[in-house]
């Protein structure tokens, strides 16, 4: 009789538990981010001593008597697993499964526009000849070097917070992407990187031609000319790439206002450097002149509902 009375009993605190399973946090593939991450565990109670049991990689990380429906514990990241066990008796007995969660320390999500690419660099110019018998060839002037591409922009994020107890239920989305967790409230703010790519430099300016002296055999000195040709011009430098305009980031909270848990930068990117002309040959050839900085890009909006 007292075996059955027992089982009775025991499926009536377990039905109990099961039907108060939401009650029952960290909750079953709960995701935690946080740093430092403090992870409050909630059970239904009714009074009684519970056994507490939290793993994780394997191992016991607590296993002792709590008073009470809940504890708080900081936990690194890791996957974990916890139940409680009901002290009824004399003995403590098994009244729920092992719920497993984990733990995260991301908390910066980037969604940058990419760099623009750099310019290439000029060719050089062909070279000039002087030779004895008066014949000459000026030199060839630098090529100019490429313009640097355009930083892309930053892509817009749609952020959603809402208050969950000990925690904020945070879902953040841009494009394809899109993930869901739960933000401690032990822990430093969520950064949420919207910012426009970086112009691309400038390719320098390539050099000048060189003028070389050159003799063609045996030439009479008293009748030997000797005439002048300038050194190439060096190319002018590429103009560098125009930043990328910062995306726009908009927070939702419900009408809650959860600003100290996110921090947002959504700045334009530079503009790349114009390169630098190339230099003149010799001799007496002039330098290329500097590429166009690009312009810097602008700040993204950012809005909070």
């Amino acid at each position: 009789m007292g075996r059955y009375f027992l089982l009775a009993a025991l499926l009536l605190i377990i039905s109990a538990m099961a039907a108060h399973g939401q009650s029952c946090v960290p909750s079953q593939a709960m995701v935690i981010v946080g740093q430092p991450a403090i992870v409050n565990f909630h059970w239904p109670g009714d009074g009684s001593q519970y056994y507490l049991e939290v793993y994780g990689m394997g191992k016991p990380v607590y296993s002792k008597p709590i008073s009470g429906s809940t504890f708080a514990m900081s936990l690194p990241p890791s996957d974990y697993k916890w139940q409680v066990r009901k002290f009824y008796q004399g003995r403590y007995v098994e009244v729920m499964d092992f719920i497993s969660f984990s733990v995260r320390s991301d908390l910066k999500y980037s969604f940058d526009g990419k760099r623009g690419a750099p310019g290439g660099s000029g060719g050089s110019g062909s070279g000039g000849w002087v030779n004895n018998e008066g014949g000459m060839q000026g030199a060839g002037s630098g090529r100019a070097g490429e313009s640097g591409s355009n930083g892309e922009n930053g892509g817009d994020v749609a952020v959603g917070l809402r208050d969950a107890g000990d925690y904020i239920a945070v879902q953040i989305a841009s494009g394809s992407f899109i993930t869901q967790f739960f933000l401690a409230k032990s822990s430093s703010p969520l950064v949420i990187s919207a910012r426009g790519g970086d112009g691309g430099t400038g390719g320098a300016g390539g050099a000048g031609g060189t003028v070389q002296q050159y003799q063609d055999g045996y030439t009479d000195p008293y009748t030997t000319r000797r005439g002048y040709a300038a050194g190439g011009s060096g190319g002018p430098g590429g103009d560098g790439g125009d930043g990328g305009d910062g995306g726009d980031v908009t927070v939702t909270s419900s009408g809650v206002d959860l600003k100290s848990f996110v921090t947002i930068d959504a700045a334009g990117g530079q503009g790349g450097r114009g390169g630098s002309g190339g230099p003149g040959g010799n001799p007496g050839g002039q330098s290329g002149y500097p590429g166009r900085s690009g312009r810097d890009g602008q700040k993204g909006k950012t809005e909070f509902k």
